[in-house]
């Protein structure tokens, strides 16, 4: 650290005795502590005052979690932690096209761009800025991305289809970027084969006695 003294009053020329054995007005590359000097004038006149030298903590940024590499499905968002420390300021960026919910917070959301889903992945940053003189610091995760999963079923434009008592139906799905599909009913009947994507609905008898029945196919995500 340094001090610079301005006198002001009294008569030069002036002398300086500093508590760390120093005799110039001004003091450059001192370590932190406390210092004190005597001035005295031509008339000598003295008079004394003391400064301290002290240096802020040095900012700490951390992305909670950040040694998981997240993935996420193409149509999500992620939630991302942070704890920053001794800072005027943290904020949140990207490597990417995205944009955070409230990049100024802590604790924020990721959504990401067009640029982001083509490139597979993208680096989040969490920096944390000081209390002058101190340097910027930041922590980085990296977020990667899965397609998201995909459910359809084959001719369902088809608003109502007609099935007698005592009849079953084939239906027929298709499904993609998905780690399992399944069939399931809003009413009392059963798939013969429900994780497969082409099989048989059986109606029960409450399927029968409300007329109609809503059938799901469902495709659940890889990650």
């Amino acid at each position: 650290g340094s001090i610079d003294l301005t006198v002001n009053g009294g008569v030069g020329p002036y002398t300086y005795s500093w508590s760390n054995g120093e005799t110039t007005q001004n003091l450059d590359s001192i370590p932190i502590g406390t210092y004190s000097v005597t001035i005295t004038d031509a008339n000598g006149a003295i008079t004394t005052c003391t400064t301290t030298i002290y240096q802020p903590a040095a900012p700490t940024a951390n992305i909670l979690n950040d040694s998981i590499a997240p993935c996420i499905c193409s149509n999500d968002s992620l939630t991302v932690n942070g704890q920053a420390t001794n800072d005027s300021l943290h904020i949140w960026t990207t490597s990417g096209d995205g944009h955070f919910i409230w990049p100024l917070s802590s604790n924020t959301k990721y959504v990401p761009g067009p640029l982001d889903l083509n490139s597979s992945s993208v680096t989040l940053y969490f920096t944390a800025y000081p209390n002058a003189p101190c340097d910027s610091v930041f922590d980085q995760m990296i977020l990667c991305f899965e397609p998201a999963p995909i459910a359809n079923i084959l001719n369902d434009s088809i608003i109502s289809i007609g099935v007698c008592a005592g009849d079953s139906l084939t239906v027929n799905g298709q499904a993609t970027n998905d780690s399992l599909h399944r069939w399931t009913t809003s009413g009392d009947g059963h798939f013969i084969w429900p994780l497969s994507s082409n099989t048989k609905y059986v109606p029960g008898p409450l399927d029968l006695n409300s007329s109609s029945v809503t059938l799901y196919f469902t495709a659940y995500p890889n990650a």
